[in-house]
């Protein structure tokens, strides 16, 4: 009886501290069959990968240069509000060591919100200073527009050099 009871108090205990667990948001692809649940949806975002470069002859921007300048990435999409202007606000992170497809630094990454709908796709990326004002944009070719197209249940990653 002893074992018994010392097993559906450990069942009981892990009942409560398993959710705990995996309380946090997510970046891993939802293998799931459900393409309407809210875990599917949560999956919808991009991870967007950015580097600034000063110019022909320069540095670009290293993590060290940039803390404290206040830049931020906003992506244009072709959604309908609220999607259509998506910041780039979370998990953002820097690292001297990333680069993007093309082999230039790409040294910041972040995330835009999550749920975005389906079949949305960037049509432009905005650089923004410390103030909000666009201080360069990589306006995207409608021939690449399915590369940024967001699939069901699943993030898009978006590398954006951007120069000023």
């Amino acid at each position: 009886m002893t074992t018994k009871i010392r097993t559906l108090w450990l069942l009981g205990f892990i009942g409560l501290v398993a959710p705990a667990a995996g309380c946090g948001p997510s970046h891993h692809h939802y293998d799931g069959p459900d393409t309407g649940s809210g875990a599917c949806l949560a999956q919808q975002y991009y991870q967007v990968q950015w580097g600034i470069d000063r110019g022909p002859g320069t540095l670009p921007y290293s993590c060290a240069d940039l803390r404290g300048q206040g830049y931020s990435v906003g992506l244009r999409t072709n959604a309908l509000a609220p999607f259509d202007w998506l910041p780039v606000a979370y998990y953002l992170e820097c690292n001297d060591r990333w680069t993007c497809p093309d082999g230039t630094p790409c040294n910041l990454s972040g995330t835009t919100v999550s749920t975005v709908p389906a079949g949305t796709t960037i049509v432009e990326a905005d650089l923004l200073d410390a103030s909000g004002q666009i201080a360069s944009s990589a306006v995207i070719d409608p021939s690449y527009f399915d590369d940024f197209a967001m699939p069901v249940c699943d993030s898009v990653l978006a590398p954006f050099p951007f120069g000023i």
